[in-house]
């Protein structure tokens, strides 16, 4: 088997978001990682028992901290910092 040394930052950045995917996708189906992961909204996650409209929530923050007040985005850091 041929081994090339690639950087890994530099592996992810040039793949394109369905790339990313499909790699998630082997590396479950390789057993890399737990099986089972399911894919929900465009995003690998952990199944739980956890509350849906919570969970949607949080989505819906995700890559809108330009859209938050400093105040609004300095509360949900604070949250974040307990765990």
């Amino acid at each position: 088997m041929v081994q090339i040394d690639i950087d890994i930052d530099d592996f992810l950045d040039s793949c394109s978001k369905w790339d990313r995917k499909e790699l998630i996708r082997a590396l479950i189906e390789d057993g890399y990682l737990p099986s089972e992961l399911v894919e929900k909204d465009g995003y690998f996650t952990m199944p739980t028992d956890s509350d849906d409209e919570f969970d949607n929530c949080l989505r819906k923050l995700m890559g809108r901290s330009w859209q938050l007040s400093s105040g609004e985005e300095e509360y949900i850091k604070r949250i974040s910092n307990r765990f």
